[in-house]
């Protein structure tokens, strides 16, 4: 058997409407985790200063098992990954005045690529034959450092008017990437896709379903537009600034 071929093998195929019923992924996530915070409330200046600070240490162990097509075969394909995080975090918040509390925040964030883009199934519904989708059962979580600053005055008892401004660092992100390959790359057998793909394949190629039948090697000259997930090579960098105004309308409405 040759495993660096199939390790590298294209997904379960869905192929116009017709699902092969074993195009479903799985993926098994175990999650461990433990959090310690210190806090401190003093008084510097005669302004109240309250702040407090977390780690939180993650272990995840993540087994995805996918459906693969070889030479018109189903067959199951894990991957295993492991990975360890350290997300810290500290808020801080100072009650300048019995209205005027200003607030500063900084941590380090971790979100995990979305389940459908980690199976590698592959999807050729395209009738023109010129464009398939397929996940990356190879993503890891990306991450983001966020700093906010800013603050809220309160107008009354629930009403208050804030203002915070926030920055993020988001170090591999995950967007889809569309790249030209060969027919040949996906792992499809010209005879298992539609007919109305086979006819399209042919008229693009300039010859007839009967003459690529006969020497698939015409395939290599098929490009198709295959789309899948990756990582954005350059960290994404959002500033912005958010607003807020809670008004009460007890003063029109009693209660």
């Amino acid at each position: 058997v040759n495993y660096d071929a199939l390790a590298k093998a294209r997904g379960g195929v869905t192929l116009s409407t017709t699902y092969n019923n074993a195009g479903a992924s799985n993926i098994d996530e175990k999650i461990s985790a433990s959090y310690l915070m210190a806090y401190t409330n003093n008084a510097i200046g005669g302004v109240t200063l309250k702040t407090n600070f977390g780690l939180r240490f993650q272990n995840t162990d993540q087994v995805i098992t996918s459906p693969n097509n070889i030479n018109s075969k189903i067959v199951m394909i894990t991957t295993e990954h492991r990975y360890h995080d350290v997300l810290p975090s500290f808020n801080a918040v100072a009650n300048v005045t019995d209205h005027l509390n200003l607030r500063f925040a900084a941590s380090k964030t971790m979100t995990r690529a979305n389940p459908s883009q980690m199976s590698s199934q592959l999807n050729f519904g395209d009738t023109s034959a010129q464009s398939a989708s397929e996940g990356n059962p190879a993503l890891k979580p990306y991450y983001s450092k966020n700093l906010d600053i800013g603050g809220e005055y309160y107008t009354g008892k629930t009403g208050y008017v804030g203002l915070t401004f926030f920055s993020k660092t988001i170090k591999d992100f995950i967007a889809n990437s569309a790249t030209r390959v060969p027919f040949t790359a996906l792992g499809l057998d010209y005879a298992n896709i539609s007919q109305q793909q086979q006819i399209a394949i042919a008229s693009y190629l300039n010859t007839t379903v009967a003459a690529i039948s006969a020497d698939p090697s015409l395939l290599a000259g098929m490009p198709i537009n295959l789309t899948q997930p990756f990582y954005v090579q350059n960290p994404l960098k959002l500033t912005g600034a958010e607003f807020m105004w809670v008004q009460p309308l007890d003063f029109v409405t009693p209660g």
